[in-house]
């Protein structure tokens, strides 16, 4: 639904408003929440829409009619995803939530990641915010630094369910060694690869080696048969780099406030993403005058991709379903001891990076205890296994996994992984600037215009600026 009218402070829309409007019919918190807006301010704003508010389709989770008794209103704010998981929530999350919870009338709003916790924030001086609200993989930072989030530490030591969780899921949740928030989504980066193409170029197997996989594009590259084929795999990204560091020195990228990219480990980490990309020729092989359409794996473009599913997955069930079970779920490739070598004998193991989202109770919630009992209602397995599977993501807790949609395209075997070789992505503040330092970078090192020794120093220089500017001082992992 395209954005229509922005109110300055809380970045609404005009649909926000009319959902707003339409929640006072059956919601005391809508009223008080409405009520932030000066009636001149809020006629102003929607006549402005008039014309475009009737295209809002207005949120109306759980219907209007209040069972008996004593009913408490909790409002439970999510990032906006795709349609599919707002039907979800509206059609069997919420009816579940509330017939588990007869006492509990539950309210959602889908809000924008780029503004979510903004509102938040700005709301919690009103003490009129949600009472349950979704972060980030990162945003466990802001939670603490703003105080937007009850510490959960003593509620999940008595939660008998806590220890179900995976342990890099519940990781994401901490920030100065306390827990803010309870896991409800999770995206493990590995590699995916096309079983079929790589037959074709004579490899039997899935590569578990650095030098296993630069072979592949070697003979990716070389291969005459293939048409389409132009790439063994991805452009290295940023991420990939993080995970690559930390399976080749297993240790965190970020120690007592420096970055520890500018190092052995660095320095094997970046050759090895050169000598693969540029296998066969320079690119990878790749002919750029003719890019794919569409996705790379399922065009033949590439045999393999560092990615998380629903990347992967979405572009087969939409255009390609055929070829899915062409797709195989392989380990990250680890240092093979001949060209890339550990720093340690044994050392190296695979890292599957893992991007996490989580529900807060907020701290100005003036019903804790309720909110505390919707949030864990709302990772009943069941309940986390529907919301994962309206958006092809993997189940946060073991005991939702095993049956479903998580039986099907290899996500057993992503599963197997995430519990094995899990680890929570990179916590940083000002992540996104600390990422660029690398991206900035690595195109030039992969085109051999920059020299890896003198691209680490300027990475570490930027970096060590950045963690310095905001005091970071701790372990980011």
């Amino acid at each position: 639904m395209p954005s229509i009218v922005h109110i300055p402070t809380f970045g609404w829309t005009g649909c926000d408003l009319v959902g707003l409007a339409w929640e006072t019919q059956g919601s005391a918190r809508s009223r008080e929440m409405l009520s932030v807006l000066s009636r001149r301010t809020f006629l102003r704003y929607a006549a402005s829409a008039a014309p475009l508010l009737a295209a809002c389709t207005v949120p109306r989770t759980g219907g209007i009619q209040k069972p008996s008794g004593r009913v408490t209103e909790i409002m439970v704010w999510l990032a906006d995803q795709n349609p599919h998981a707002r039907r979800v929530f509206a059609e069997r999350i919420v009816p579940a939530v509330e017939a588990r919870l007869p006492h509990v009338r539950m309210f959602v709003e889908w809000n924008r990641w780029d503004t979510h916790l903004d509102k938040v924030a700005a709301l919690a001086l009103e003490t009129l915010g949600p009472d349950i609200f979704q972060f980030g993989f990162a945003d466990v930072i802001k939670v603490e630094r703003r105080n937007l989030a009850e510490p959960l530490d003593d509620r999940t030591a008595a939660w008998v369910g806590w220890s179900d969780f995976f342990a890099p899921c519940r990781r994401a949740t901490v920030w100065n060694d306390t827990t803010f928030g309870v896991p409800s989504l999770c995206a493990p980066m590995t590699v995916f690869w096309r079983l079929d193409l790589l037959e074709k170029i004579g490899v039997q197997s899935m590569p578990t080696t650095w030098e296993q996989t630069v072979e592949i594009g070697r003979k990716a590259a070389s291969q005459d048969g293939l048409d389409a084929l132009r790439q063994g795999m991805n452009p290295p990204t940023v991420n990939e780099t993080l995970m690559l560091f930390r399976s080749i020195g297993g240790r965190p990228v970020v120690i007592d406030g420096r970055t520890q990219l500018n190092s052995a480990e660095g320095r094997e980490t970046l050759r090895y993403q050169r000598a693969r990309w540029n296998a066969g020729g320079a690119g990878g092989g790749a002919d750029e005058s003719a890019p794919p359409v569409g996705s790379p794996l399922v065009s033949g473009y590439r045999l393999g991709q560092y990615a998380n599913l629903p990347s992967i997955l979405v572009p087969f069930l939409s255009s390609a379903p055929d070829l899915l079970d062409t797709l195989g779920v392989g380990a990250p490739p680890v240092p093979g001891g001949t060209d890339f070598k550990p720093m340690q004998p044994g050392l190296a193991t695979p890292v599957v990076e893992t991007f996490t989202d989580s529900l807060a109770v907020a701290r100005y919630s003036s019903r804790p205890d309720i909110a505390w009992e919707v949030a864990k209602t709302l990772a009943s397995p069941d309940l986390l296994l529907a919301y994962s599977e309206s958006l092809f993501l993997t189940p946060v807790r073991r005991s939702a996994t095993g049956r479903g949609f998580t039986l099907k395209y290899g996500h057993a075997r992503l599963v197997e992984y995430l519990d094995r070789w899990g680890e929570a992505a990179p916590r940083i503040p000002l992540g996104r600037q600390y990422r660029a330092a690398i991206q900035s970078r690595l195109p030039q090192v992969l085109e051999g215009s920059l020299d890896i020794d003198k691209a680490l120093a300027e990475i570490e220089g930027e970096q060590n600026q950045l963690l310095a500017s905001v005091g970071f001082s701790g372990s980011s992992s």
